[in-house]
Formats: C-alpha cells, structure tokens, sequence
C-alpha cells in the first residue's frame, strides 16, 4: 500500500472478486478525473492553480476523492488527502459539481500544508 501523499497515479486500487467462494483482490489502475473546475483557485500569495476532482474505487465498492491543484505556468501539483468517500461514482459526480470556492480554497490550503509537511520530514530525514 502505497502512503498518502504519495503520487496517487502509482497507487493502484483493487477490485473484489469471488472465486470458489473465496473474496480475492485484484489490483487494477483507476485515477479517475471527475471535475475540473473552470475558475482560477489562488493561494494567499496570489499564484494561481487549476482545481480539478480525482477518485478511486477502494475494494469495498467506495469511493474517495481527492483534490489536484496544478499551478498555472508553474510545473507543481499539489494534492489534498481524501477529502470524501461515496458510494458510488456518481455520488462522486455529484458531490463534485457541488463544491464552492469556498471549498476549493480551503482544500489548496490543506494540500499546501500536506506537501511542506512531506518536504519537512523528507528534508528531516536526509539531516539525520
């Protein structure tokens, strides 16, 4: 299992099947892109970022979401950790759609803090 934070392209999800009446877990690849968000998401410091809605399929049939923020003419994305876990995709869809600027500003403001955190203890690490 792949850590949060990591780069959630490489952590594969699984899907459940029953063979002779027994649940096995096979991996397949799904980062599915749910919404993208047409208006510009700015930090405090005034850079801005394209917001979009990503989700996973987990084992269990749920589905949790996160959210990417690519800078714009910066080469950074940052992301949050599960912001949502639904049933289905299209409870997934729908809770996308719903999202306010609001949201979206506090959700950079988590990622933001997630990726200097990674950095701190990455940093940390090397120092030891």
């Amino acid at each position: 299992m792949v850590e949060r934070g990591q780069n959630m392209r490489s952590r594969p999800p699984c899907a459940s099947r029953i063979r002779n009446g027994i649940a096995c877990a096979e991996w397949r690849y799904v980062n599915d892109l749910v919404h993208t968000y047409s208006e510009v998401v700015r930090d405090p410091e005034g850079r801005g970022y394209a917001a979009s809605v990503h989700a996973s399929e987990r084992i269990d049939g749920i589905w949790e979401t996160w959210l990417e923020f690519r800078g714009l003419g910066r080469d950074v994305t940052l992301r949050t950790r599960r912001e949502s876990e639904q049933a289905n995709r299209r409870a997934v869809l729908y809770w996308a759609a719903g999202l306010q600027p609001s949201y979206l500003d506090g959700a950079l403001l988590r990622a933001t803090r997630t990726r200097l955190t990674e950095l701190r203890t990455m940093f940390e690490g090397r120092a030891a």
